[in-house]
């Protein structure tokens, strides 16, 4: 069998699957091969067909497939994050972001603003801001503008190039970026949190056999154990995985917000 897994999120979690794939090539009676040279639209379209048998995947997305028929994927393991922000638990956050020379001080500064987000379909650059919105009884219209930037890194830099006022930023990718260059961002500033939201999980195809996939669940369960599957972890800031609980994704498929289009 040639096992494949990839990364469908940002740059931040390509560290831990290309190593994770070298250890579960060691452990597994077949190859494993990381994909990874190709847009991550495809990668997800081939992670969706079977082509690719586990993923790490957007919160989002593996919501609102758990009631489709037939339902491609299962949840195997999500990663608790390190840092005291993450407190132990399956989360990740949104951080609302915007140039240091931008006087707000909160999303209610923001009324008018230009707003950058990732792709549609994005939990933490998306669908956050919209949560936010609601929190304050208000929805879309709040910004005079919506502009998709196509990835996290590039609402990044029409921040800093002031093309828009504000993006919700990823706070696992934020995190990791500032550990490896804490000036990466010093001409931008945080003003909200936007979260907790369950965090992304690494999801397998169904038509992998269930044998596979609770081997898959318990090698990445006990991942931490060792001091080479520590090694791994520590590339992604990651403490170590749990199961994933599909009762707790099901709160992203149930709440229902206003979009862009309607």
């Amino acid at each position: 069998m040639d096992f494949k897994l990839t990364s469908c999120q940002a740059r931040n979690t390509f560290p831990l699957m290309r190593l994770l794939s070298e250890y579960l090539e060691k452990r597994l009676d077949f190859d494993v091969s990381y994909v990874h040279d190709a847009p991550w639209q495809d990668r997800s379209r081939w992670l969706h067909a079977g082509d690719i048998q586990l993923g790490w995947i957007c919160s989002k997305p593996y919501a609102l497939q758990l009631d489709a028929n037939p339902r491609p994927l299962e949840g195997i393991a999500v990663p608790i994050m390190k840092g005291d922000l993450y407190d132990g638990q399956p989360v990740y956050y949104s951080y609302l972001v915007v140039h240091k020379d931008n006087p707000a001080e909160s999303i209610l500064d923001l009324k008018n603003g230009r707003v950058a987000y990732n792709e549609p379909g994005s939990q933490s650059g998306y669908f956050s801001l919209l949560t936010g919105l609601a929190e304050i009884g208000e929805t879309a219209e709040f910004f005079s503008e919506w502009l998709e930037s196509g990835a996290h890194k590039y609402s990044l830099g029409w921040l800093q190039t002031k093309h828009v006022d504000a993006a919700a930023i990823d706070s696992t990718l934020w995190d990791y970026e500032s550990s490896l260059d804490p000036k990466r961002f010093e001409d931008l500033k945080i003003i909200g949190l936007l979260g907790p939201f369950p965090g992304p999980p690494l999801a397998a195809h169904l038509s992998l056999p269930v044998e596979m996939r609770d081997q898959l669940r318990q090698l990445l369960s006990e991942l931490h154990l060792s001091e080479e599957g520590r090694a791994i972890l520590d590339a992604s800031h990651i403490s170590h995985f749990e199961p994933v609980s599909d009762a707790f994704y099901r709160q992203l498929a149930e709440i229902k917000l206003p979009t862009l289009d309607t």
